[in-house]
């Protein structure tokens, strides 16, 4: 596998705050405040679309509700955190309706929560306070675009993989060969039904990305894009090749040995595949190829009747 060299990209865009708020009102309350302030506010209305939004958005900061309608605004900031794609340098804040209790207080930061915001909120300072942030997670930034390597399993980042995938495409659209995507994140399941599937174990994710470098080829762009997803931008293979490969990454995952926290759960497997189409040949847009797949993984996920899933069966309407 090639490794990318290092370069910089400046950055002078606004900062971009994720907000995840039901409620109209504090939404219009935040909105009043960041707007002015220079700051371009990305609307989610659920603990799902923040999630989802946080993923693609680049944030510099997130801003939660304790009270969404689908999932708990702790349990959303948990989850921020574990996302690789979005990083511990990113600020996340609670916002309450009002004075939260310390036990409320210590389960948020124990979330990893950067700050609980209680209504109403003083918008000056939270101006004040959003931009050292900003500051200093583009700091972070900057440090980080030079290596387009994840430290841990020596895969490429997801930036690594826009620009090696943005490479193959070029290469493809050259040689009129297809191109194929592929997202693919492991669960666990107690059940051994799709009701119950949870996240694996850190050392599962290893092991899987293990596999995945061992099964995939030489040509084959090899990432990693969160705590237990990987992606493979494979040439010149269509759909049906893509799902041949990961049957036989299915296939060795199921037989690894359970750690304590996967003990007595069986493994599985859920993929999304993106075929570049002749528009991102044309293009040469990685980072979209990289987001279809990512949609289909999620689409695979939510709908849990198919183990794997492509681009094209994506509804228009999945959010």
């Amino acid at each position: 596998m090639s490794r990318p060299s290092s370069t910089a990209e400046p950055s002078a865009r606004p900062p971009i705050v994720v907000i995840g708020v039901e409620q109209e009102w504090a939404a219009r309350s935040l909105e009043s405040v960041l707007g002015p302030g220079g700051v371009a506010v990305v609307r989610a209305y659920s603990g799902r679309q923040t999630l989802d939004l946080a993923e693609v958005a680049a944030p510099d900061v997130v801003v939660v509700d304790s009270r969404l309608p689908d999932i708990d605004g702790i349990d959303v900031c948990r989850a921020l955190r574990e996302e690789r794609r979005i990083g511990a340098h990113v600020p996340v804040v609670l916002t309450t309706s009002g004075p939260a209790p310390r036990d409320f207080m210590r389960a948020a930061y124990a979330a990893g929560v950067w700050s609980v915001w209680e209504q109403p909120i003083d918008g000056e300072l939270m101006l004040l306070r959003l931009q050292t942030w900003v500051d200093a997670k583009r700091v972070v930034d900057d440090a980080e675009r030079v290596s387009l390597v994840d430290l841990e399993s020596g895969l490429y980042t997801y930036r690594g993989l826009s620009r090696r995938a943005k490479e193959v495409l070029f290469d493809a659209a050259r040689r009129q060969t297809p191109v194929t995507c592929i997202a693919i994140s492991p669960m666990a399941s107690r059940s051994g039904t799709p009701d119950d599937e949870l996240p694996v174990s850190r050392e599962i994710a290893v092991e899987l990305g293990r596999i995945v470098s061992a099964e995939a080829r030489g040509s084959d762009v090899v990432g990693r894009m969160g705590a237990s997803d990987f992606v493979i931008v494979a040439p010149m293979t269509g759909s049906v090749g893509a799902a041949e490969l990961v049957e036989r990454i299915r296939d060795r995952l199921v037989t690894l040995p359970r750690t304590t926290g996967d003990r007595g759960a069986r493994l599985t497997l859920r993929a999304g595949l993106a075929e570049a189409s002749s528009r991102l040949l044309e293009a040469r847009d990685g980072n979209d190829l990289l987001v279809q797949a990512s949609t289909a993984l999620r689409f695979a996920q939510s709908t849990r009747t198919n183990a794997v899933r492509t681009f094209a069966e994506v509804p228009t309407t999945f959010v």
